[in-house]
């Protein structure tokens, strides 16, 4: 066995570190999600001595610190941030855990698009959510047809267009407002979540483990396993984060513990990579949706210092050519989280909304996402 090793500086320390872990080295790896809020990694080695393996920043930030030793002081740089050593064949990366989260015409939808329908019917759902919350319950019967009359086609099959792809969070809701409902219609349901929540090992299982979470970066692939012509796709983030959010509401609406568990396990990782992976700049044109869900406001935006600096470099483009209204309500939406009057006051200003949002959802939002 020969092992070749780059010194990340010509400091003889490194090469001191890289000399006394050089005997043992790993051949495999396993990723298992077999506790609330917590992901273990467990590395199977060969050789003597303890394992030096590299973090990113979003590792070091969840490692709890057992069984291992964090070695700060020996990085190498990467496109992620700044890797770092780890000593310990067994990691254990914990989360905060995350608290519960909780007019309309069908025939007047016209597009066949499974990504737009899923849209408009989601801000049916959202909008029953929100009446639950200010205790303006007459209305939610009437969500509740709209979800039926818009949902059962595509679980039924007979929606006669294409595809059969919903957002899990409009099952969710009707689940939780009509459990008769949703019992009829749990296989179907769960054969959605299953198809990116799966997280069963069998040879004959009908979808891949976690087809799109990658349990090293700690972040989805937009594509999956699928590979664009320019490497793996991270584009995306509100739907990766929607989906888990969903999943998690899913498990609620129907008591399943271990998937309300898992989803808020995995919800809140693809915006931490982001923002502990040093791409700041980028994570802005991932926005859409999640500003505007509690789950954003409460749990993934919880850092104010790190929303206003984003904020702080996104306000002087809203100007330029071509930024839709509904790109300065997210930014707005942001803005709300540590300046509430300011914020309002653009919102009440703009002239529309992007197609997966609405004003009464702005308005509720910011009530909440208020310390």
């Amino acid at each position: 066995m020969i092992r070749i090793a780059i010194l990340p500086d010509s400091d003889p320390k490194y090469e001191a570190i890289l000399d006394r872990f050089s005997s043992c080295y790993a051949v495999s790896g396993d990723a298992a999600l077999t506790k609330p809020f917590c992901l273990e990694y467990k590395w199977e080695k060969k050789g003597w001595g303890d394992l030096l393996m590299l973090a990113h920043p979003l590792h070091t930030k969840l490692l709890s610190g057992e069984n291992v030793i964090i070695l700060n002081d020996f990085k190498y740089r990467s496109i992620d941030g700044d890797l770092v050593g780890v000593v310990g064949d067994s990691w254990m990366l914990k989360t905060d855990p995350i608290s519960d989260v909780e007019g309309l015409n069908a025939s007047a939808i016209t597009t066949t698009s499974s990504y737009f329908y899923g849209k408009l019917v989601a801000r049916a759902a959202r909008l029953a959510l929100i009446a639950e919350e200010v205790g303006f319950l007459d209305v939610i019967p009437v969500i509740s047809k709209y979800l039926k009359e818009t949902i059962e086609p595509w679980l039924e099959g007979t929606f006669g267009a294409n595809g059969f792809l919903l957002l899990s969070l409009c099952i969710a809701v009707l689940a939780k407002f009509d459990p008769l409902w949703g019992r009829k219609y749990r296989p179907q349901a769960y054969a959605l979540m299953a198809d990116f929540m799966n997280l069963g090992r069998r040879s004959n299982s009908n979808y891949p483990r976690l087809r799109c979470f990658d349990l090293y970066k700690l972040h989805s692939w937009a594509g999956g396993l699928t590979e664009f012509a320019d490497g793996r796709n991270q584009e995306s983030t509100s739907e990766a984060v929607n989906a888990y959010y969903s999943a998690a509401l899913m498990g609620l609406a129907y008591g399943d513990t271990h998937l309300v568990a898992t989803g808020s396990c995995l919800l809140p990782w693809r915006f931490m990579q982001h923002k502990h992976g040093g791409m700041l700049k980028r994570v802005i044109i991932c926005m859409k949706r999640i500003s505007l869900e509690r789950i954003g406001c409460e749990v993934l935006f919880s850092d104010v210092g790190f929303i206003r600096e984003l904020v702080n470099w996104t306000l002087p483009a809203l100007g330029r050519e071509g930024v839709g209204e509904g790109w300065k309500g997210f930014v707005y939406a942001l803005e709300a989280i540590y300046d509430k009057q300011s914020a309002l006051e653009k919102i009440r200003n703009l002239n529309g909304h992007d197609d997966v949002n609405f004003y009464m959802n702005m308005e509720d939002e910011m009530e909440i996402s208020i310390p």
